[in-house]
């Protein structure tokens, strides 16, 4: 995982920005360790010792995934009593963290406190926390959730300048071809020295491109293509 921000990824830090007394979600980080100051269970219950998950074998493979599921320091919350809203870092509004009523939407974070919750994002986009697999009770409290309203909203890693090298066609600067008169229109694509014609580029039925020809001075010529022996320009 190359995402720098996911590799020391921590709740605490995301939680107390917006003002929510939080300790860090198991799950957060793809790659370093989080310090044991922003663990509930290192700081205010050390009878389970749940920071000590990152030290299991597998703990941050989900950082070398395609596909993963984000997480709440990413996505952030709505507010609802007790809890203050934050934009995450993605800076997400609630619209967005939203999702169609009657679901709720899993995240890859589970609850800082309670080793046997994960954390999900009700309709409102607000955050709550249950047992996996939940499947009785009602969306909005934590602990419970109804059968049939479980989702989850994958996000992947784009890297944008990849994207952009491979997007596009490598074209060769075109270089001046050369045609033997013959009596009839000449086309540029057929003339000897051609070889940067690219099909898929300029070939009408492939691409919207639209050629014209010209004399060597620039004035148009009375038909569509040369005929004439002398030199052209190619637009």
């Amino acid at each position: 995982n190359e995402v720098l921000y996911q590799q020391n990824e921590n709740t605490y830090d995301i939680a107390h920005a917006a003002g929510n007394n939080w300790y860090n979600a198991p799950n957060d980080s793809s790659k370093n360790a989080i310090p044991d100051n922003k663990w509930y269970s290192k700081v205010v219950d050390t009878t389970y010792g749940t920071h000590q998950i990152q030290t299991k074998t597998g703990y941050y493979d989900w950082g070398n995934d395609l596909i993963w599921l984000p997480s709440l320091s990413e996505t952030g919350q709505n507010s609802r009593s007790g809890v203050n809203a934050s934009g995450g870092l993605w800076n997400l509004d609630a619209g967005q963290r939203g999702i169609s009523a009657g679901y709720v939407c899993w995240l890859r974070s589970g609850d800082h406190s309670s080793a046997q919750y994960a954390n999900y994002l009700d309709a409102a986009g607000s955050c709550y926390g249950a047992t996996v697999p939940s499947t009785t009770g009602a969306t909005g409290v934590s602990g419970v959730l109804p059968g049939g309203s479980l989702a989850v909203r994958p996000a992947l890693h784009l890297n944008l300048s990849l994207a952009e090298e491979s997007s596009g066609i490598p074209m060769t600067t075109p270089t001046d071809v050369t045609s033997t008169y013959n009596g009839e229109e000449q086309d540029y694509y057929t003339a000897n020295g051609a070889s940067w014609y690219n099909e898929t580029l300029f070939a009408a039925d492939k691409a919207n491109v639209k050629v014209e020809y010209s004399t060597s001075g620039g004035t148009a010529l009375s038909t569509p293509k040369p005929i004439e022996h002398g030199t052209y320009k190619v637009r």
